[in-house]
């Protein structure tokens, strides 16, 4: 393991913002669009949804600190103890993103695509975000780089979510079906 100095590169600092820019581009399309998209596009219940919505909430209670459990407790691989997770889970995420809003339109059973997708999605979710997180530590051991990385990140995390809250209604527009896009 390296030692830990009390200054992060320009590049780790980098790193670590567009790592929160990243994750809140998926996490904030997803937060703020999915109940749109599953009642007024796929045609979904608004009760189901909200049914989804609150089942998935509850898994993640559980799911979360099941996780942080496996992240410690696992031995260390080859690049550190969150990059597997990191890598993994990045291209886990940029899958199941791409699932929740494609499978439940294009199947004859879009209640269980949309609950299969969306529970993997959140599955997936912690195990990109709930190392990234872990990783704040293990990068300085001074308090004062480590505040300044987590506010990066949260820059970084709330940039991600402007831009899609940005740009999305536009590039919706742009279709010649606003509805489905």
């Amino acid at each position: 393991m390296a030692v830990l100095t009390g200054q992060t590169t320009r590049g780790e600092r980098l790193a670590y913002f567009g790592g929160g820019f990243g994750i809140n581009l998926l996490s904030g399309t997803i937060g703020s669009y999915v109940l749109i998209y599953l009642t007024d596009v796929v045609g979904l219940a608004a009760a189901a949804v909200g049914t989804l919505l609150l089942v998935a909430r509850l898994l993640d209670a559980v799911g979360d600190p099941l996780m942080g459990y496996v992240i410690d407790h696992l031995p260390e691989r080859h690049g550190g103890r969150y990059r597997p997770y990191l890598f993994t889970g990045a291209l886990l995420a940029s899958v199941s993103f791409l699932s929740v809003f494609f499978l439940p339109l294009r199947t004859p059973w879009p209640l269980l695509a949309a609950w299969v997708t969306y529970l993997l999605w959140g599955f997936v979710a912690d195990l990109v975000d709930l190392p990234f997180i872990s990783l704040l530590p293990t990068m300085a051991a001074d308090t004062a780089e480590r505040s300044r990385l987590a506010g990066l990140s949260t820059f970084g995390r709330i940039l991600g979510v402007l831009v899609i809250n940005v740009a999305t209604i536009p590039v919706v527009s742009s279709f010649a079906d606003e509805r489905t896009g």
